[in-house]
């Protein structure tokens, strides 16, 4: 009952900061406030219930909107969690939608948004793979199939530089 009680907290918790997310100066200050390590901590604490790994994971898709996101949202680990979602509920087509959006909105091309760093960290945690797994999953779901052909023609355009690899490490 009480394990209960604190998923149903949490998992309100994510809706309202999805909802927040939508503009732009709280999507800042979820950000300041290291608010993608709290949702990457909810996503490993809540890992089985699939509800709230999408929530989370599309809160993390319209965060990495936010330019500032893209350093703070992997050095969070979000992209291992969006990875780790994927991967515990590949069946939920509508989560691999926004785990393929959240990753494809981390390796957008753009001087103010991509940062080498993230592409080098997801092919480092084989995002390739899950992007794939997903899209063989569901190659009936358009939405799917869209958003990880987005993602893996961004990780391709611009394959990270030695200086990119060393900078993570």
């Amino acid at each position: 009952h009480v394990c209960m009680h604190a998923y149903t907290h949490a998992y309100i918790q994510v809706l309202a900061l999805r909802e927040l997310a939508e503009d732009d100066a709280n999507k800042a200050h979820i950000l300041r406030a290291d608010g993608a390590a709290r949702i990457a901590e909810t996503m490993a604490v809540h890992t089985a219930d699939t509800d709230l790994v999408h929530a989370a994971v599309d809160l993390l898709r319209v965060l990495a909107c936010h330019a500032d996101a893209h350093p703070r949202v992997a050095a969070a680990g979000c992209i291992e969690a969006i990875l780790r979602g994927m991967d515990a509920h590949s069946g939920s087509a509508a989560l691999q939608v926004a785990g393929c959006g959240a990753l494809s909105a981390l390796a957008e091309k753009g001087a103010a948004l991509k940062t080498p760093v993230n592409a080098y960290r997801m092919l480092q945690a084989n995002a390739c793979d899950s992007v794939v797994a997903a899209m063989d999953i569901h190659i009936a779901d358009a939405g799917v199939q869209a958003q990880g052909c987005r993602t893996l023609w961004r990780l391709q355009d611009q394959p990270p530089s030695t200086a990119s690899a060393q900078a993570w490490a």
